[in-house]
């Protein structure tokens, strides 16, 4: 897996968890 794609993943993983807040 490319370090991009890890970077990508995480942002998603924020995203996702803030709007769950």
């Amino acid at each position: 897996m490319d370090v991009s794609t890890q970077l990508a993943e995480l942002e998603d993983i924020e995203i996702e968890t803030e709007d769950s807040e």
